[in-house]
């Protein structure tokens, strides 16, 4: 399993965010520089809260779980489902996940 794309994000938003070292980073989430070393390297993983602050400064799905868990799931389920049938029901469920991010506003 690839780790966070850390770099990515850092190199599109960390201006914005004047985030310019994962160093910086993990003194802004509150972590150790290690335990953003980890989650690069894929050998930990953000805690489900962490990963909503990581979204909520711009983080991307794929700069989180990186693009190839997309391709394998992709490819499972072409694999199980008719190309229609995934489509239906990969529309389904990003509209659920759209709706779940929606309702959960930073206040």
């Amino acid at each position: 399993m690839h780790g966070l794309k850390i770099k990515e994000f850092i190199d599109r938003e960390g201006a914005a965010l004047d985030i310019r070292t994962q160093e910086e980073l993990a003194r802004v989430l509150g972590v150790s520089d290690q335990t953003v070393s980890n989650w690069v390297k894929g050998k930990s993983f953000p805690t489900h809260q962490m990963e909503d602050r990581l979204f909520r400064m711009g983080m991307t799905v794929e700069e989180l779980f990186g693009a190839d868990i997309w391709d394998i799931v992709r490819e499972k389920a072409k694999a199980e489902l008719s190309d229609e049938m995934f489509n239906r029901k990969a529309d389904f469920f990003l509209n659920r996940l759209l709706a779940k991010i929606e309702k959960t506003d930073i206040k």
